[in-house]
Order: structure tokens, then sequence, then C-alpha cells
């Protein structure tokens, strides 16, 4: 079965292109990241800017204001804190909306099990040493059937 020339000729402009993005990519220097948040059941949400690594201001959501890092940013710079409590308003909904569709199924906590192992009797403030610590389940049930070197 022979190729036809159209869909090589289609395969090879898409690599060309494909290989010019790599030379064409912007290399950034510097990053600003903008952090918004919604938390429930506890009702808070937080809005944040940040630039490289550092936060440059957060809105308080309580005060409804604009809260600077620094004095000085707030100088040259300003930001209206409604902005941010409308975007916060909007995640609240939307994390409504998506937890109505998972059917208000929310996480349990529950407490981990643990099991420590030692190699002999434990006694308080002595030195012990500790062959094994499990977290969460263990298959066998006897305690005895777990004991040994690991």
């Amino acid at each position: 079965m022979a190729i036809s020339g159209v869909p090589v000729l289609g395969f090879f402009i898409i690599a060309v292109l494909m290989s010019a993005q790599e030379s064409w990519a912007i290399k950034e220097e510097h990053v600003i990241i903008q952090a918004e948040f919604y938390l429930n059941p506890d009702q808070s949400g937080e809005f944040m800017f940040d630039f490289d690594g550092d936060e440059i201001f957060h809105v308080d959501m309580a005060k409804k204001e604009t809260v600077w890092r620094l004095e000085e940013f707030g100088r040259f710079a300003s930001f209206e804190a409604q902005g941010a409590l409308a975007n916060i308003a909007v995640d609240k909904a939307n994390l409504e909306i998506m937890t109505k569709r998972s059917n208000y199924t929310p996480i349990t906590n529950v407490p981990p099990e643990v099991t420590v192992l030692t190699n002999s009797p434990v006694e308080l403030r002595e030195p012990n040493v500790l062959i094994c610590f499990i977290i969460k389940g263990v298959r066998k049930s006897n305690a005895a059937e777990r004991r040994g070197p690991l």
C-alpha cells in the first residue's frame, strides 16, 4: 500500500513547525503568579500576587483591603480589593457547584492505625530498639506472625 504525498507533506510541515517552537520559546527571567483559593467548610479564601517567589501583596478577606508585603509597593502600585473579593465569590460558587455534582460526599478524617514492633518489651524512659513502625493496615492479623527482621 503506497502512502500518498499529501499526508507525508502534512506530517513534514507539522514536524518543522513543532521543532521551530523550541527555538522560538520565550525564556522567562521573572514570573508573576496570581493565586486565589477558597476553602470550605472554613468559609475562607486567599488572594495574592507573587513575583519570583516573593509575595507582593495579598487581600485580607475580613478587612476587605489590600495588604502590601512592603509598604513601598503600595506607593507606586495599587490594587482594588473588590476585584479579589469578586474572584473569591466566583471561586466559592464554583466550589459549591462541584460539591453538588459530587453528591456531597466529603472525605471523613480517620485517625491512623499505628503498630509498633520492638525488639524487646518497651520500658518508658529507657532506650528501645524499634524494629518496625507500621502506619496503616497489616495483612496478617496475629501479632506474633508479624515479628521478625525486615
